[in-house]
């Protein structure tokens, strides 16, 4: 028996990395999946590789970043599956390396990273929300925050603001949303190979991951995380898959770093 058994999930920014992964891993244990995300060509392609594979996916194209996204995607959604018992935000986009110091941050920058990064989940959550409180069932959420939102993080001050405002959310939604058995959780990555990290536009090749330190893409310094290594994608979607399962069902208003040991070091 599948840990998604019977249930809808949900992924906002399910075309790469860390949400295709989910998407992935949370169909194969028994969920329909709805995959939303505004990189079309992926986000299909990962619909059609669960289809393809036995399990029921769909892909709805949005951005984030536009009035009204959040609101298709959660029609989409139900007009597919009917409801939705477990939600992932995965969805971000990094600062520009030109304006990472928020001296040289120009408005237009902070406006969109704040749009996708913080507001973004405002729109979705706000959508669906009254959605799984009137369904009555079990739910879950899980928030994706980010090691920067824990620490003096100096590769993008408006990235670091963002993470951290969805840190501070994920507690108080997760008090707000309690009392209707709906838990909220936050994820915190730590250096994940994964496009907005590695600057590619593919996920890294991980059979020499454990070969890769932290200094190879950040410019920190050597031994800041106590496994000597990044993560994989699919390493990230395991927590997610633990925190929105039954098997957590008493776990909510966590703000798990997975990272690591690099808030250790």
């Amino acid at each position: 028996m599948g840990r998604m058994d019977g249930k809808v999930a949900l992924i906002m920014g399910g075309a790469g990395g860390m949400g295709a992964a989910s998407a992935k891993l949370f169909s194969k244990e028994g969920a329909k999946v709805a995959i939303a995300d505004f990189k079309v060509n992926e986000g299909e392609a990962v619909a059609k590789e669960i289809n393809d594979n036995g399990g029921n996916a769909i892909f709805i194209g949005c951005d984030l970043s536009q009035r009204g996204a959040a609101a298709k995607v959660v029609k989409a959604t139900l007009d597919a599956f009917g409801e939705v018992n477990v939600y992932l935000h995965w969805a971000a986009i990094a600062v520009p390396a030109a304006e990472l110091k928020l001296w040289e941050c120009s408005r237009e920058t902070w406006d969109k990273i704040i749009a996708v990064n913080l507001t973004g989940v405002y729109e979705m959550v706000h959508e669906l929300a009254p959605v799984m409180i009137a369904q009555g069932k079990p739910g879950a959420m899980m928030l994706c925050g980010s090691i920067a939102g824990l620490w003096g993080w100096p590769m993008g001050d408006a990235y670091t603001a963002a993470k951290g405002g969805v840190i501070s959310l994920t507690r108080s939604l997760a008090t707000a949303l309690g009392k209707y058995n709906i838990r909220v959780n936050c994820i915190c990555p730590g250096c994940t190979a994964t496009p907005i990290v590695t600057g590619s536009t593919v996920d890294m090749d991980y059979h020499d991951l454990e070969k890769v330190t932290v200094s190879s893409s950040c410019g920190m310094p050597e031994g800041l995380i106590a496994l000597d290594r990044w993560a994989k994608a699919e390493e990230q979607a395991d927590v997610a898959l633990y925190l929105c399962s039954d098997e957590a069902s008493y776990v909510t208003g966590v703000v798990m770093p997975v990272d690591g040991g690099w808030t250790l070091v």
